[in-house]
């Protein structure tokens, strides 16, 4: 029937426009897009301003695509490197250099405490129920033994770490 034709149509046209773009537009939108196109007979040109932004902002680019007519550089050129430069990558290493110092006034089970409550292990912070967990203690011991660990790191950081202390 024509009212299931509808809803069909429909449906399938929310699809198309959930799934078979790489930028998804709320679903007014791209409808609204749609019947646009559709009006003008898919000539992107003959669109209104909202509308040909619209597709505009909608249409994949080729990253070796050239930017500019005079000096030719290509769109991948402009892009900041998300990749971390070499001074990044020595002060992140020089800070782990010293927390490792720091922390290796410790006892094994402390620096373990504190290494995964704060994920310098693994990147991964973890919850003083998972701690004591691990530790074979409940919650409220492996939160002592954190705050224990953390005021002698704070006590013994001068003779340790005295740069962090100048620093300061």
């Amino acid at each position: 029937s024509t009212y299931a034709t509808f809803w069909i149509r429909q449906a399938i046209g929310r699809a198309l426009d959930q799934k078979a773009s790489l930028v998804r537009l709320p679903g007014d939108r791209s409808a609204s897009l749609r019947a646009a196109l559709r009006a003008s007979s898919g000539d992107a040109d003959q669109l209104d301003d909202d509308h040909a932004e619209l597709h505009r902002l909608t249409t994949p680019t080729s990253l070796d695509r050239t930017v500019g007519a005079e000096d030719g550089n290509e769109l991948v050129d402009l892009l900041a490197d998300a990749n971390p430069g070499p001074e990044t990558q020595v002060i992140a290493a020089a800070e782990e250099d010293m927390i490792h110092d720091l922390l290796s006034v410790l006892e094994p089970r402390a620096k373990y405490a504190v290494e995964q409550r704060f994920g310098l292990a693994d990147g991964r912070r973890r919850s003083y129920r998972e701690v004591g967990e691990e530790l074979g203690v409940t919650a409220e011991a492996a939160r002592r033994l954190v705050k224990r660990a953390v005021i002698t790191v704070r006590d013994h950081a001068p003779e340790v770490a005295p740069d962090i202390i100048d620093a300061a």
